[in-house]
């Protein structure tokens, strides 16, 4: 057969084009028209059920789950992943016999995560297994889920298959085609014999060239059972999969294949009982008894006979059939009207559709895929590539694309290219969301809505900001995690709830979730129930459960931390030192509460503890020793409880050195063991707590605390200790046993000292002579020369600037190495620089010979410390063997 459009003469078609045109066309509109009441719940101005109509409507969508929720607005006709997946099916099946299944598993649905709309959860966790280029049924950890997935994800995209073998007098190979496709995301009987019979449904339909009785669609359905319903599902699977199914189901699968069969017999039997009653059926009595209402709505038997039945009894009326389904209250209304709409528009052809449904999202994207799938045309090659495996790679290189804003054309999956075409803010509801969805078009035709998930700083969210140091993002979303988990997130006395977990289950929950690749944001994902149900070997997923709900608790206590100038880091973030983790290893604390320069905590240091009661010469002794720690760029360590600590940190900030001090930071955020001076956090001075300060402390995790802190130093000098105090006596002895090689540094008082002679009797060295101001001067500086080199140009940089800089219109942004100020010319800033270097280095215990030294003597790139040598061995500041003008640099 030929057909001719405006006289031009075409190929002869597999499929009748208008037939193939309506079935597209009338799943897409039934998809659309039962979206919005798929879940009631989720549709925000849906008080009482629609009346049915066969106009679209927009409306008005709530998303994002327990940690992202918001509302998007839903245009009129837009569809769901019924129809996005049934046109990644057809795009596919145009490809040609041997690379249709490929393209769908390893291009479409990988592809399709980034911007599906309302997908179901197998074909999701399906989906992201095909990402990471693995079938679902070859992972242990889905595979049980996998073959027990029986929805009607398979069935609403089966469509494609029916028009492309519509010429085929024999169905078996739409059948393989089909049953292969649902393979990709669903492995249980259910899913794929409902798919089969749509799709034989679907065929049948589309070739008949008579009109079509009254219920006679049924007797067809049920007459095909041992085309549908045959086992083998497909002779070209992979054994390993069928041999899968078999283990999954004690080598049942082929019996549990021949139960569903007879069940979906059953349910056309159902059918056919219903239409021989007459036009005057009710349709809710007869879907309800085939189960479109209870638990097993979203079954691909039971929305297959549910959608043929829906056929049969509209048959005359197709668009009555439509609407029927798509405002089925209670059903699976987008998918059981997509299905159904594809099979009426089989049957009657795109002429006896409503002109209001050609405003459907993409008609002629549609129309343009029909007629692609009718003609089997494949797509020309002379301009586009071939479909390219899609990765977290290509996903990632995506979203730079649409984060950056940038309008032009970019490569979307090898084939197509796609554009933005603008973003939309969603309409938050919670203080902390922000989702953004940007809007795609491709090269071919196609819309796509791609949402991005972020955190909103809690500044632009209006918590008050006075008082802090800088403006920061509210929490990582690990961090986040983390503190839902372990933190009371309440201001009060700091009894904690008996559902946080403890620091040893924690650390339970965090080493399984790294063992199967996850981090603790995973828990907060919008479908997060699946990993919550596999973490039962650490906690109970019920109590994972109430803790994360915490929502409203956690923003409310970020409001607070950042109103304090408060930051709050897990040991997922980068800020986190990494020396706290190679000391205490899993000990080390999943939080730290930290007013001041986080980076201090990173910085080389020492720490110096003493006793409550003691003063005289174990003051001068820490004084000297916070001196000399300023002077050799260490960062000074103390607990800021006793006159020994508090003498060791004004010291090191007389100095000009920096401290981290420990203590419950109380309601401002400040350590009320120091003095007014000493106490101002900033640039020079840190506060770090374990726990929540606001929340307050208690005097038992004092311990915890100072075996925290000194995990930061690099060496501890204990200046004085007795026995029964807690700090600073558990927390050295409690650091000797839970950290392998710390340095501990017992000072020999001379005189008779319980708590010293007993420190010296663990695995600690002597400070020896320990009376001798001279000795305090040798150990500080052995020390300093034997911890990691780092520089220390980024404090002393910004310190010998702001003296110099102008009180005025100097807007500073320093880095590692120094600092660009607007308003300072570029020549003038590398001389200041320059010199800043040379003045270190006159003061420096040996200068550097070579540039590699020099350069990790500073903590910059070779190349910088090229050039810099150059300069100052000009200037004589370095010596002979330092590279000359004109020489090659080693």
């Amino acid at each position: 057969m030929a057909e001719t459009e405006a006289g031009v003469s075409t190929t002869p078609l597999a499929c009748p084009l208008r037939k193939a045109e309506g079935a597209l066309l009338c799943a897409a509109a039934g998809d659309a028209l039962g979206w919005p009441q798929e879940i009631p719940r989720k549709n925000t101005g849906l008080k009482t059920p629609l009346g049915p109509s066969a106009e679209f409507r927009s409306w008005t969508r709530r998303e994002g789950g327990r940690f992202y929720p918001h509302e998007e607005v839903v245009r009129r006709g837009e569809y769901s992943d019924d129809t996005q997946l049934t046109l990644a099916v057809a795009r596919s099946r145009i490809l040609g016999e041997n690379e249709w299944f490929p393209a769908f598993a390893r291009t479409e649905l990988p592809l399709w995560t980034l911007y599906q709309r309302g997908g179901g959860r197998a074909t999701k966790q399906a989906a992201k297994s095909w990402l990471k280029g693995t079938p679902p049924w070859r992972r242990a950890d889905l595979r049980e889920r996998y073959f027990w997935a029986g929805g009607n994800g398979v069935a609403m995209r089966a469509l494609p298959h029916a028009i492309w073998h519509c010429g085929a007098d024999d169905p078996s190979h739409l059948i393989r085609d089909v049953v292969r496709d649902g393979t990709a995301t669903h492995g249980h009987p259910r899913a794929l014999i409902g798919a089969a019979a749509v799709a034989f449904a679907a065929w049948w339909l589309l070739r008949a060239e008579r009109t079509v009785r009254y219920g006679e669609l049924i007797e067809i359905a049920r007459n095909g059972v041992g085309a549908w319903g045959r086992f083998p599902p497909s002779g070209n699977l992979e054994d390993e999969w069928l041999d899968s199914g078999n283990r999954t189901t004690g080598n049942a699968y082929e019996s549990l294949w021949n139960e569903v069969s007879d069940e979906l017999l059953g349910y056309l039997e159902l059918a056919r009982v219903a239409v021989d009653r007459g036009p005057l059926q009710d349709d809710r009595e007869v879907l309800a008894a085939m189960g479109c209402f209870g638990k097993q709505k979203g079954s691909g038997v039971v929305t297959a006979a549910a959608s043929i039945y829906l056929c049969a009894r509209y048959a005359v009326n197709p668009v009555e059939g439509v609407i029927a389904g798509a405002f089925a209250h209670g059903a699976d209304t987008d998918t059981l009207a997509a299905i159904a709409g594809g099979l009426l528009g089989s049957l009657a052809g795109i002429d006896r559709l409503p002109p209001a449904w050609h405003s459907v999202q993409d008609c002629a994207y549609v129309l343009a895929a029909a007629t692609r799938l009718a003609r089997k045309q494949p797509v020309s090659r002379e301009n586009v590539g071939k479909p390219r495996n899609i990765g977290g790679s290509s996903l990632a290189r995506i979203k730079r694309l649409l984060a950056s804003n940038r309008q032009e054309t970019f490569e979307f999956d090898g084939v197509r290219r796609a554009r933005l075409n603008g973003s939309v803010r969603t309409k938050p509801l919670s203080r902390s969301t922000d989702v953004r969805i940007r809007e795609l078009r491709t090269s071919d035709g196609q819309t796509l809505y791609v949402k991005n998930y972020a955190r909103r700083p809690a500044h632009a969210a209006g918590v008050p900001t006075a008082g802090t140091p800088r403006a920061e993002a509210a929490v990582s979303a690990n961090t986040a995690a983390v503190l839902l988990l372990t933190s009371s997130l309440a201001e009060g006395d700091g009894r904690a709830s008996p559902d946080l977990l403890t620091a040893d289950e924690y650390n339970r929950l965090a080493v399984q979730l790294r063992q199967i690749d996850k981090e603790p944001s995973d828990l907060m994902a919008e479908n997060a129930w699946h990993l919550i149900d596999r973490c039962t070997e650490s906690v109970a997923p019920k109590q994972l459960d109430r803790l994360l709900q915490r929502g409203p608790a956690l923003n409310a206590a970020i409001a607070r931390w950042n109103a304090r100038g408060i930051r709050v880091i897990s040991r997922s973030d980068e800020e986190y030192p990494s020396k706290l983790k190679r000391g205490l290893r899993r000990q080390s604390p999943p939080l730290l509460f930290v007013r001041g320069d986080v980076a201090l905590l990173s910085r080389p240091g020492i720490a110096v503890v003493g006793s409550s009661g003691e003063g005289g010469v174990s003051i001068e002794f820490a004084a000297r020793a916070g001196s000399l720690a300023a002077e050799n760029g260490l960062a000074l360590f103390s607990g800021g409880f006793t006159g020994i600590d508090r003498s060791a940190i004004g010291a090191a900030r007389d100095a000009g050195g920096c401290a981290v001090t420990l203590a419950p930071l109380g309601p401002e955020g400040t350590n009320g063991n120091l003095t007014a001076a000493q106490a101002v956090p900033g640039k020079r001075l840190a506060t770090v707590s374990t726990i929540d300060p606001i929340g307050g402390a208690k005097s038992a995790s004092i311990v915890r605390e100072g075996q925290t802190l000194l995990g930061l130093a690099g060496g501890t000098l204990v200046v004085q200790a007795e026995p029964r105090e807690e700090y600073p006596w558990a927390c050295a002895t409690g650091l000797l046993s839970r950290q392998a090689g710390s340095r501990v540094f017992v000072r020999e008082a001379g005189v008779p000292a319980a708590g010293l002679e007993s420190l010296q009797a663990m695995n600690t060295e002597s400070w020896r002579r320990g009376r001798s101001m001279a000795e305090c001067d040798r150990l500080v500086r052995t020390l300093a020369a034997s911890l990691p080199v780092q520089t220390v140009l980024p404090l002393g940089w910004r310190d010998s600037r702001r003296d110099r800089t102008p009180a005025k219109g100097a807007e500073q942004a320093h880095t590692e190495v120094g600092l660009t100020e607007t308003g300072v010319e570029d020549r003038q800033l590398a001389e200041e620089l320059l010199e800043f270097v040379a003045d270190l280095l006159k003061r420096a215990r040996r200068k550097p010979a070579k540039p590699g030294e020099l350069a990790k003597m500073l903590g910059v790139n070779r190349k910088q410390a090229e050039s810099w040598m150059l300069s100052l061995a000009d200037r004589g500041v370095v010596g002979e063997h330092a590279p000359r003008r004109g020489d090659p640099m080693r």
